[in-house]
């Protein structure tokens, strides 16, 4: 954690759901970026692949990275929107035309709209469990 601050970083942890590509960003666009680098590279062997696989690394550049984190965000909100589902398509924002019109933002901000709404829907999730907890301890009371 500490070498995460070092350097005027400031890099944390973040827990993500699992089996999720969509908010996995090694899954959403990382791993496939690296991996179509290295199949410009023959490789026979682990080694070859393991170098293949560094020198791509190596390569991605920072524009790519920056689009594969504004997707990331562009899933968040339409996960948001559709209330923890996974029933959306992800709209496709016009980065590259951005770039090239020199508007790329660092990142995308949600809407109130959608931060309101995923507000309230956890909030009714929160309280509907705390409702069924609440029925649950009543019964195992009356039981005794």
């Amino acid at each position: 954690m500490a070498a995460g601050r070092s350097g005027g970083w400031d890099i944390r942890m973040r827990c993500q759901p699992p089996n999720l590509p969509e908010l996995n960003v090694l899954d959403l666009g990382y791993f496939r970026s690296i991996q179509s680098l290295q199949y410009q590279t023959e490789c026979r062997g682990v080694e070859a692949l393991l170098d293949a696989v560094n020198g791509a690394f190596s390569a991605m550049k920072a524009d790519t990275l920056n689009k594969i984190f504004m997707t990331l965000q562009t899933c968040m909100e339409c996960i948001i929107r559709a209330n923890g589902g996974n029933n959306y398509k992800t709209p496709h924002r016009g980065k590259d035309a951005l770039k090239k019109a020199g508007q790329l933002p660092v990142s995308f901000a949600c809407s109130a709209e959608v931060y309101d709404q995923g507000v309230k829907f956890i909030r009714a999730a929160l309280e509907a469990k705390k409702a069924q907890e609440k029925k649950a301890a009543l019964e195992a009371r009356s039981k005794k």
